[in-house]
């Protein structure tokens, strides 16, 4: 059965967090959400939140949340009531999804409550589908979109932008009569691919998020080549896809030039 996307319930949301990697400890501090009644807002949802670790001068650079300012924030245990009721009964959406979910479900896991299961809408997915030959960032689909951008990497900054571009989204494959919600969860889901293995969607996620917050990264690299295993640091700028793979086109410092990996 197909819904039609003007009943469907969608909440687009953000974390913003200590680091990329929940799995080693990087925690959420703060969290918006926006949900929406086919395209049209009809709530919100924000807050600040104790990481219950401190938040490092790095990451505070970018999203310029302080350890002051959260210090009198909820934690993740005593708000998740009321951020899973408000999101009760919707389909989740983010940008780069793969990443928020993570973090959410790893806060899940923290309280003992079960993970979101349900899949989620990722509108970078649909950005790349319908804007394509450009790079993804969100601050710029937001510049092509001419979607007024001032405050980044605050979350419910981002969410405003993020929703607005998922209208603009619609409204361009609107031309052709408007998507149901399962079209779009199929056009929209988080990528993973099978090759030889499938790659996990948070690790993939993270990388995504390197790409828009300019980071650089550490890896491990396998070099099928010479049979060697070698740690290097990178600057990840994009995500091809190649021969049913997929690659991250960066700047290797151990090779001073740009690689696929």
């Amino acid at each position: 059965m197909q819904t039609p996307l003007e009943n469907a319930t969608i909440v687009v949301f953000d974390v913003e967090t200590t680091g990329l990697s929940p799995r080693s400890g990087d925690r959420i501090c703060e969290i918006g959400a926006v949900k929406l009644k086919g395209t049209v807002e009809f709530g919100r949802f924000q807050s600040l939140v104790h990481p219950e670790r401190a938040i490092p001068a790095r990451v505070t650079a970018i999203h310029h949340i302080t350890d002051a300012m959260v210090a009198g924030a909820p934690r993740f245990r005593d708000l998740a009531a009321d951020l899973l009721g408000f999101a009760e009964g919707a389909t989740l959406a983010a940008y780069n999804a793969a990443f928020d979910v993570a973090f959410l479900n790893e806060e899940l896991r923290r309280i003992g409550t079960p993970p979101w299961e349900a899949p989620p809408l990722d509108i970078l997915v649909l950005a790349r589908r319908f804007l394509p030959g450009m790079r993804h960032p969100l601050w710029q689909v937001a510049q092509v979109l001419g979607i007024p951008f001032p405050t980044q990497h605050r979350a419910l900054a981002d969410v405003e932008v993020t929703a607005e571009v998922f209208r603009r989204i619609v409204a361009k494959m609107g031309e052709g009569g408007l998507p149901t919600l399962e079209e779009l969860l199929m056009l929209g889901a988080p990528r993973s691919v099978k090759a030889p293995r499938e790659v996990d969607p948070a690790l993939r996620g993270l990388v995504e998020q390197a790409i828009e917050l300019s980071l650089r990264l550490r890896i491990r690299y396998a070099s099928t080549a010479k049979r060697e295993l070698t740690e290097r640091v990178i600057d990840p700028k994009d995500i091809i896809e190649s021969h049913g793979a997929e690659y991250v086109v960066a700047h290797c410092h151990l090779r001073k030039e740009e690689r696929s990996f």
